[in-house]
């Protein structure tokens, strides 16, 4: 019989529920959660962990990572609205980029020199950047209000004269 009170498996221990299964699998040291086995944690199912044997881990709600590894991409994905996952930040491990999507619609990605804005770029809510470059020898101005924009650079006055009288 098993032990009602303390006690050692020495073996591997499965938990066999009505759709999934949980097993200590002594001979990998792993504890394995089968597909549809739900690991929930805090009192009110704060976060509920799950795997349905298609590449994601549902996090709570529709909230999903997604992990494709034909290709190198995990992606974090939550319900778009509609009740289809949609990928909000894609880690691409082919090319190092991190990518931010709004509603599946990349806005900002990670490059080995910076980062890529697709869109507008505003500024603490008070500037928003052009969306082109201007025309050589252009300099970005503003105009007081939050517009910023490309203008003629102006010339102002020589801050010095040079004495020709010699």
């Amino acid at each position: 019989g098993i032990a009602t009170t303390g006690g050692t498996f020495t073996g591997d221990v499965i938990y066999q529920g009505p759709n999934a299964n949980i097993e200590f699998d002594v001979s990998n040291d792993a504890m394995e959660v089968k597909d549809n086995a739900r690991i929930i944690i805090g009192n009110g199912d704060d976060m509920i962990l799950y795997h349905d044997g298609t590449n994601h881990i549902d996090l709570w709600n529709n909230t999903y990572i997604t992990n494709k590894q034909t290709n190198g991409y995990t992606f974090l994905e939550a319900d778009n609205g509609s009740g289809s996952p949609t990928a909000y930040v894609t880690l691409n491990g082919a090319t190092g980029e991190v990518q931010l999507s709004h509603y599946g619609s990349q806005k900002l990605a990670t490059k080995s020199t910076g980062i890529q804005t697709t869109g507008t770029v505003n500024v603490n809510g008070a500037y928003t950047l052009p969306t082109s470059d201007g025309s050589a020898n252009q300099v970005l101005t503003t105009d007081g209000s939050g517009a910023v924009t490309f203008a003629d650079a102006g010339g102002g006055a020589e801050a010095y004269t040079r004495d020709t009288k010699t």
